[in-house]
């Protein structure tokens, strides 16, 4: 089909060439066009005539575009450029080669697993747009795309609405675009309370994504007269359906990341069932030591012991049986299970030791064990750049990390610590090559996409850095180890989502200093004063000068720093012996911030002399605002920027490279 088919539009709508006709919506056409400037295909959408007069549809059309626009996710459509035509709105969007998953569901049902890793992505994406308080309203098989590579994405938000992020009964504090009463979706896979036109949030979506994921699995709707279809699906899978679908939505998943965790845990469960299958005659000395490391469990707090403590004051405990991360299976109960005992424990300095006498001791019980030697080497790490450990911490980790992949050269975790010790140490130019081949070896692992999102930070490239952290998110939603995601974050200045990334580990020493940091640069003063008066005076213990706590605490109340209430030289060179540079530029913001100028130009110049690229965000962090008018604020940022081009270039040469 030609423009010339095409007489409801033009041959060209600004300076995209209209191709031919792709499909219509309830809204408006969509047609194939080239972006005549950036040589590229994209999906132009183009309200249909008869609605433009109608300014409900109009401004729906535009709120499209807005909430589109806002969300940057790896599984959501990217939005280009929006305007009108003949008084005709358009909206401009990514071209996705592929198929609707309608088309997909009319070939017949999908295999279980392709169902689960789809449903991950949705749920990804749904997650990241209700963390910006947008609910999408409309999600079903004609809304959902599937790359020919398998990669999925979301479409048309033009029924989003904003809601409140937290679900709270009466809650009028947030503009609704909808008026109460009026109903807008697909009443097939419209939630009981979108139908009765009610108030809606985010356990709306985790409806429609339930009646999505059955159809996915069984070729038919839930509640059909037959039923009988779901019967050769695994039972946690059902349960997991069932409590998406509960017309009760207080008993539902309460967010689409709280669903992901659910679903994350069928995938391990087929995983590994698929692995026992493989071991043949091990099948059962593996469950031996899965009952043994059970039994061992059974007095576990509850996985990351450092979260916020129940309400309720009562200490809950579970077991925690983790998929191993090798194939190397361990040979040894005791060890297997101080192993497994260590997982439960926070990574704050002091708890963090114990978990490492408990990993060596395992390690020298059974040293053929990979996974004991991955997460030693992760423990060694964490007391290097967060405790007393120093430089033999980070030599011992990196020994540990070494010996895991010796026992397995594809151990994804003991890989990523190795290269994040690279990546601290200034090396990222080689940094980045071993990490975009990791990428491309392993692009279903969260763990890969999250290692060269910290070298694109560090490169000074933070949207990017964004882009794998939202890839990384999507693919294992409550990995704790993802929290430092929130430093590109709130470089970019988009401190919410930088909030969601501290969430992960909530309630550690580690999450409350950075959630003040978060609060100063929101100008939340009395907010970052509280998190810092939670703080363990002496976090992180030599790293930062002993009067640190003291300083901070003056400067929160108001107190400007001057003669003896300054940070002397010696102390100042306290943060100097940090072996990442990232620290730097982080503790270089509180000193500009509370007042001392000089101290502050000093840390920032030593961050960047060690390859802390992150120019851009320098120029807009607020907590510098007071050392821009310094004459060796302009040096120091040419410094910056000149370092970013290196890499910039660097990242750019590679990507012409097969």
């Amino acid at each position: 089909m030609t423009a010339n088919d095409l007489p409801k539009v033009a041959e060209m709508v600004s300076h995209y060439r209209v191709l031919g006709r792709l499909g219509a919506g309830g809204m408006g056409e969509v047609y194939l066009a080239h972006d005549t400037k950036l040589d590229r295909r994209v999906a132009l959408k183009i309200l249909s005539p008869q609605l433009a007069p109608d300014g409900d549809r109009l401004r729906r059309f535009h709120q499209e575009a807005r909430a589109a626009s806002s969300l940057n996710h790896p599984h959501i459509v990217v939005v280009h450029d929006f305007g009108e035509l003949d008084g005709r709105p358009y909206m401009v969007t990514e071209f996705i080669e592929g198929e609707t998953l309608r088309q997909r569901l009319q070939q017949g049902r999908l295999p279980i697993a392709d169902v689960v890793d789809v449903g991950l992505q949705i749920g990804g994406a749904l997650a990241a747009a209700h963390a910006r308080g947008l609910v999408h309203r409309d999600i079903k098989p004609e809304n959902v795309m599937l790359r020919r590579d398998g990669y999925v994405k979301v479409l048309d938000f033009g029924l989003a609405k904003l809601a409140a992020v937290t679900p709270s009964p009466g809650d009028n504090g947030v503009e609704s675009h909808t008026q109460t009463g009026t109903v807008i979706g697909t009443p097939r896979y419209m939630s009981p309370e979108q139908a009765r036109g009610l108030d809606l949030d985010a356990r709306s979506d985790v409806w429609s994504l339930g009646v999505v994921l059955y159809e996915m699995a069984t070729g038919r709707l839930p509640f059909s007269a037959r039923d009988r279809a779901a019967r050769d699906l695994p039972p946690e899978f059902l349960r997991v359906i069932g409590k998406a679908l509960d017309t009760v939505r207080e008993h539902r998943h309460q967010s689409a990341a709280e669903l992901c965790t659910d679903l994350k845990h069928v995938q391990r469960e087929m995983e590994s069932a698929q692995r026992a299958a493989s071991f043949g005659s091990g099948k059962v000395a593996l469950a031996v030591l899965l009952v043994a490391g059970l039994a061992a469990l059974v007095s576990v707090p509850l996985m990351r012991v450092n979260r916020a403590a129940d309400p309720t004051g009562v200490q809950k405990t579970v077991a925690v049986l983790p998929v191993t991360a090798s194939q190397v299976r361990p040979r040894n109960p005791e060890a297997y299970a101080a192993y497994l005992k260590s997982l439960a424990i926070s990574n704050d300095p002091g708890p963090n030791r114990e978990a490492i006498a408990m990993l060596e001791r395992a390690s020298t019980i059974d040293p053929d064990h990979a996974d004991t030697w991955a997460s030693l080497g992760r423990r060694y790490y964490d007391d290097g750049q967060y405790g007393a450990g120093g430089s033999d911490a980070f030599r011992r980790s990196e020994a540990a990390l070494r010996q895991a992949l010796a026992l397995d050269p594809g151990h994804i975790l003991a890989a990523v610590f190795l290269l994040t010790l690279q990546v601290d140490a200034g090396r990222l130019q080689d940094g980045y090559d071993i990490a975009r081949r990791l990428v491309a070896r392993r692009p279903d692992s969260g763990e890969a996409h999250f290692v060269l999102g910290n070298v694109l930070r560090y490169g000074g490239l933070q949207e990017d850095a964004a882009r794998e952290c939202e890839e990384a998110i999507s693919r294992d939603p409550t990995n704790p180890g993802f929290r430092t995601c929130s430093a590109t974050f709130i470089q970019l200045g988009r401190y919410d989502r930088a909030l969601d990334f501290v969430r992960l580990d909530a309630g550690s020493e580690w999450s409350r200093i950075v959630t003040r940091w978060i609060y100063q640069r929101l100008g939340r003063r009395d907010d970052a004063r509280e998190q810092h008066r939670q703080q363990s005076p002496g976090y992180p213990p030599g790293l930062v000068p002993a009067s640190f706590h003291g300083f901070i605490t003056r400067c929160l109340a108001g107190a400007v720093p001057t003669g003896a209430g300054r940070l002397s030289d010696e102390e100042v060179r306290t943060f100097l012996i940090l072996r990442d540079s990232e620290p730097l530029y982080f503790f270089a913001g509180d000193l500009a911030y509370c007042g001392d100028p000089e101290a502050a130009l000093r840390l920032l110049r030593e961050a960047i002399s060690r390859n802390y690229c992150a120019a851009v965000a320098i120029e807009i962090d607020p907590m510098f605002a007071a050392i821009r008018g310094r004459a060796e604020y302009g040096e120091i940022l040419g410094a910056a920027r000149a370092c970013r081009t290196r890499f910039r270039d660097h990242v750019r040469t590679r990507a012409r490279t097969p």
